[in-house]
């Protein structure tokens, strides 16, 4: 199994917890670089992911095209799913929403 880079992980994370919200069309201007179906990653939401990256992640980003190509099909899978699950309402689905956790149970302190 391939080892994933430290920097490809940060990649990942850093743009799973920025939102889907940048995935949509790209305003007039901003280049379309990837597109599935309907949605689109925009050059302005490239550029302010390698602005937000540490210079030395950028740096590796920047030298692994692989990384980049990675994210970007993440990125675009990651909005259709979501539209889709949107279009067919499955948040207002009682089966799809989570579920509350019962409380864990204290473990015992070593003496």
């Amino acid at each position: 199994m391939k080892r994933i880079k430290s920097s490809s992980a940060a990649l990942v994370l850093l743009m799973s917890t920025i939102g889907m919200a940048g995935a949509q069309t790209p305003a007039p201007g901003n280049a379309v670089v990837a597109r599935l179906g309907e949605v689109t990653v925009g050059q302005e939401e490239i550029a302010k992911l390698l602005q937000s990256l540490p210079e030395a992640e950028r740096a590796a980003v920047k030298a692994d095209r692989a990384t980049l190509d990675g994210w970007l099909r993440q990125r675009l899978l990651s909005e259709a799913v979501l539209r889709d699950a949107r279009a067919k309402g499955w948040a207002d689905r009682a089966d799809a929403r989570p579920r509350s956790t019962p409380p864990r149970a204290r473990s015992p302190r070593a003496s």
